[in-house]
């Protein structure tokens, strides 16, 4: 019993000393205090939740998931995708920007399992082109890859493209990844 109190007393003077009160605090069954978490309400916290933009708003008319099978390795698939669609990696995106850079703006890679791009491309589509947001995750299949695509059509962060897009995109993926 004096064991307890002299814990809980060790503990409560820790944390009075530190600033902060014995309030918010919720003591267990085994009489182990533990903070009790609150969710945040920060505008910033909760924006960097939705990541991308939502479908049926005004940055993003329409969401599309389009999956292309791929008959090349995953390393070279992600070579040729970068460099055709202008990925930058992370250290690209600082040099090029002033060393700011978005909550949209994803490139992750592990050589030979998985790379993740998302950032805002231009392509040329029927002699238009068209800029919007292309997340694009390319994962080894096998002796090939598949690439997940993720986008949207209208809207301010989609492609202002006709009902034909996600084809021809999916084309052009299939197209520079596989040289054809």
């Amino acid at each position: 019993m004096t064991r307890k109190f002299v814990s809980s007393l060790g503990t409560g003077m820790v944390l009075f000393l530190a600033g902060c009160s014995m309030e918010g605090l919720d003591k267990t069954v085994s009489g182990i205090i533990k903070p009790v978490v609150k969710p945040a309400s920060s505008p910033t916290l909760a924006a960097a939740r939705q990541r991308e933009a939502q479908a049926g708003t005004s940055a993003c008319a329409a969401r599309h998931e389009d999956t292309v099978l791929l008959d090349i390795d995953v390393d070279t698939a992600y070579v040729r995708l970068k460099r055709h669609f202008r990925y930058k990696t992370l250290e690209e995106r600082k040099r090029s920007s002033g060393g700011w850079v978005d909550q949209g703006f994803r490139h992750e890679t592990t050589p030979g399992a998985r790379y993740w791009m998302k950032d805002g491309v231009s392509l040329e589509v029927d002699g238009r082109t068209l800029r919007g947001w292309l997340s694009m995750e390319i994962e080894r299949d096998g002796q090939g890859s598949i690439a997940y695509l993720r986008y949207c059509v209208g809207g301010i962060q989609g492609f202002d493209a006709g009902p034909d897009f996600p084809g021809k995109l999916t084309s052009l993926v299939k197209r520079v990844a596989e040289r054809r």
